[in-house]
Parts: structure tokens; sequence; C-alpha cells
């Protein structure tokens, strides 16, 4: 097996095929790498690395359409058919000649991220983990180049019918999303994913699910792979029938070994099979949570409009952390079927992911729309306005952009009001020209479920109900009737 290893892996680079393969790969990189981390500032690859996925759907035949047909085009196959070296061994070592070879380019990508360092603080556990999945993602794919390469004898061919497989499979996610109803087919497609695997890498977590479904695809079409091989070591054989009918049962087998490695993996709970990665632990639970949960003595049942499939990979991860406490209950809600669920706890229009809480006991209710498990910022900046260009004028856009994730923070808020039997106020003075609070000071009411409202004191006394009484920037003097009270 080593010596087909080394064998192949060094006519990648004995012509320019394993050169092409990287330059074209690292010159992309580089394009993305320079407008989202140089330019922009990001801190980590992870957005780089998406972009560049695309072009691995392009490269990877390079390497795989020459696998298995160029050996058929020199018929130096009969030789390799024919050596003591094992079928399965034969293909391991023609594909970890390739891993080797693409495993170069992610290195080259990896010295990248030291790079980064120069310009200031870098998320290195965040980059690294979604490099692992880019290189996951790149493995299934040299993969499935394999299993192709071993059905032609043409590498034209080849490379084509693999650049389409990966293409579809790349797309997969978005074909399946167009289907409303989650119905049979839509699953069958749907395990042909490889997209959304690497997604789960990109927020800096580490999911056994996306690990174990990356690998079972590499291990199925290398068997794939190799029971094509044995077909045609064994055409001409007196045991042809007998040999068909042991690989077709093999076939169902390692399909079933496949599938059944997968959904038992899902029988575990998400928040024992993920490893938190991020800079900030965004999808982890704080002290403070961990603490009010156990001490949690209602039922709450947490309503997520939206099906388990669809919802939002980070949301659904912290909504199985708080799943893991006996008194919540999590169902996701799919809002085609259900398009007036929401309609019994609000006049509000929620949004698809969405969350409803509902305490069983009590009967209070509360909603969380998705735009706030998100914090958002205004983002300013100066649009040049076309209609009043001879004025040579500037409009003042403001655009809210997403800037961290709150999702623990505004689950808890609205556990604690659910839960709660009082509302607290929180009054703010009026009648000196005050400033108005800003959207972080009333975001930040909100989360705390503190009632916020305006108050006169030249009119009114101060109600028995409030907790807190906010001065905020009186531009007129109070009065010493209203500092007395």
């Amino acid at each position: 097996m080593f010596a087909i290893l080394k064998k192949d892996f060094f006519s990648l680079f004995n012509n320019v095929v394993g050169f092409i393969f990287i330059a074209v790969n690292m010159a992309f990189y580089g394009l993305y790498f320079l407008a989202n981390n140089l330019l922009s500032g990001s801190p980590s690859i992870s957005a780089t690395l998406g972009g560049v996925l695309l072009i691995m759907l392009i490269t990877t035949p390079l390497l795989t359409m020459r696998t298995f047909t160029e050996e058929r085009k020199n018929k130096t196959d009969v030789l390799l058919l024919t050596s003591p070296v094992s079928v399965s061994r034969m293909i391991i070592g023609k594909y970890l000649a390739m891993v080797l070879a693409f495993s170069i380019n992610t290195v080259l990508i990896a010295l990248s991220i030291f790079f980064l360092r120069i310009f200031g603080k870098v998320s290195f556990k965040e980059s690294f983990v979604a490099l692992l999945g880019f290189w996951l993602f790149g493995c299934v794919c040299l993969a499935i180049g394999t299993f192709v390469s071993s059905l032609f004898e043409s590498q034209v061919l080849a490379a084509i019918i693999t650049e389409g497989v990966l293409l579809l499979a790349y797309m997969m996610s978005a074909i399946t999303g167009m289907s409303k109803s989650g119905n049979f087919v839509t699953k069958i497609l749907g395990s042909f994913d490889i997209l959304s695997p690497y997604n789960n890498f990109g927020n800096g977590m580490i999911y056994l699910s996306s690990v174990v479904y990356d690998l079972s695809l590499v291990f199925l079409f290398l068997f794939l792979t190799a029971e094509v091989i044995l077909k045609r070591r064994w055409t001409i054989s007196r045991k042809k029938i007998l040999t068909s009918t042991f690989s077709l049962t093999a076939i169902v087998l390692c399909f079933a070994m496949v599938i059944l490695a997968n959904v038992g993996i899902t029988k575990i709970p998400e928040a024992y099979q993920t490893l938190d990665l991020s800079s900030n632990k965004y999808y982890s639970l704080t002290k403070a949570t961990k603490k009010y949960l156990k001490n949690l003595d209602s039922d709450v049942t947490i309503y997520c409009l939206s099906t388990k499939d669809k919802c939002d990979v980070a949301v659904r991860h912290t909504l199985s952390l708080f799943n893991a406490n006996k008194h919540i209950s999590v169902q996701y809600i799919d809002p085609d079927l259900n398009p007036t669920f929401a309609n019994k706890y609000t006049k509000e229009s929620l949004s698809e992911g969405s969350l409803i809480f509902e305490n069983t006991d009590n009967q209070n209710t509360d909603t969380c729309p998705y735009y706030m498990l998100y914090s958002n910022s205004n983002d300013s900046y100066t649009l040049y306005s076309y209609a009043q260009q001879s004025g040579a004028s500037y409009d003042k856009v403001y655009v809210q952009t997403a800037d961290g994730y709150d999702a623990e923070g505004q689950i808890l808020s609205r556990l604690q009001k659910v839960n709660s039997a009082e509302i607290k106020k929180v009054y703010q003075l009026a009648g000196h020209s005050e400033v108005e609070l800003g959207k972080a000071e009333t975001n930040y009411l909100s989360k705390k479920n503190l009632t916020l409202e305006t108050l006169n004191l030249r009119t009114d006394a101060i109600p028995d109900d409030c907790c807190l009484l906010i001065l905020n920037g009186p531009v007129s003097d109070i009065g010493t009737d209203e500092l007395d009270l």
C-alpha cells in the first residue's frame, strides 16, 4: 500500500497536475483572503474558506480523473489487479496519495492564519475548526471522484461526471429547501448534502455528527470503488454469479452500516456531541444561566417556528442545551403546515425561526422574534444620492447588521419572564428635554424584563411600582418639589 501511495503521490508532481491543483486553489484563496481578512479585517478565515469550496468542486477532478482511468489507458491496471496487494489496500494507497497532496494545500492555508497575527488578535480556534471542516469536505470530494474514476476509461468523461456529481451534492441543500414538505424523497436527497456539514464547522463548533457523516461518505465511496474493481477482476471467472450476489449483499450491508452510523449519532443529545471552540463561547451556557436552570421548578415549553432540519444551526444547538433541563421542552413547529400556530400566543407577525415560550403551570407566554437572537448594531455610512447629483449632496444611511449572537440571553430573559409573577417597571424622568435612552439601554431593560415608562414629576408622584428612576441628561433645571419627590 505504501509503495502505491508513494508512486501515485510523486506522479502527481512529476507532471503539472499536482502543482496546478495547489496553485489554482491558493490563487482563489488568496483573493478571498485579501477581501475578507486583510481589507475587511475579519479575524477568522471561516468565511474565506466558504468562498473557496466552490473552487474545490472544479479542481478536485484534476486529481481524481487519472486515478484509475490512466491505469486502464496505459494497460497497467492488469498489473495492479494481479498484484499480491489487496484491492482495498490498492484503493486506500491511491486515495491517501491524493489526500496527502490536498493536505499540502491545507497546510499552506493554515500558514495564513499565523500571518494574520501580525495585524492583531486572531480567532485561532474558530479558524482551525473551519479548516478541519474544509479538509473533511475535500476528503469527501476526493472519495467521490475516486469512485467516478473507477467507472470510466476516459479521463475527460470522468472529470465531467465528477464535476456534475459534486456540484449536485453541493447544491443539494438548496434543492431540498425548495420543497416545503419534508417528504421521503426530500430526506433521501438531503442525505447527499455535503455542504451543510461544512457549515456546521463555520461557527467554531465541532459537531460529532458532521465528522461521522463526512467519514462515512469517504468509507462508502471507497467501498463502492472496491466493488467496481473487484467486479472487473472476477468478470471472466466461473464464480461470476456468486460474486455478483455477494457484491450486491455487501453493498446493501455497507449502505445499512452508513445509515445506522449517521442515525445512531443523532440519537445522542446534541448538547453532548458538540465541542464549542468559538472565541467568545457563544454556544455554551454561562454559569449564571446554569445556576438559574438548576433552580427552575416550573415546566416551560419552547416552540420554534421551524423544522429541526431548517432551523438555524447555532440556535438549534443553543435550544438543545436548554432542552437538556428536565423542566424545559423544545418543540419544532413547521410554519408551512401550521401557519396560524403563533396566532394563539401573539398578534405580532413572527418570522420563521422565532421562538414562543409557554409556562404550562401558570399559562404565562412570551415570544422572541428570530432577529433578536442576534444582537444588532446600526452601522452608518454615507451614500451618494443619485436623485440629487446636481447638488452633490450626500444622504446618511443606517444599515442594521448582526454583530453578535445573543440567543442564550434572549431565551433566559423569556424564561425568567414567563416564570415571574410580578412585572417590574422602570420610569424615565420627563419634562426637562431629557435625552432619549439609546437602543443599547432599551434592549438591556427589555432583556431584564423591565417595562419602561415616562414620568413627569410636575404632575405625578413616583408610583409604588417604580423600581428604578432614570434621569438621562435633563437640559433644564429640576425643580425643588421634584427633587423632594
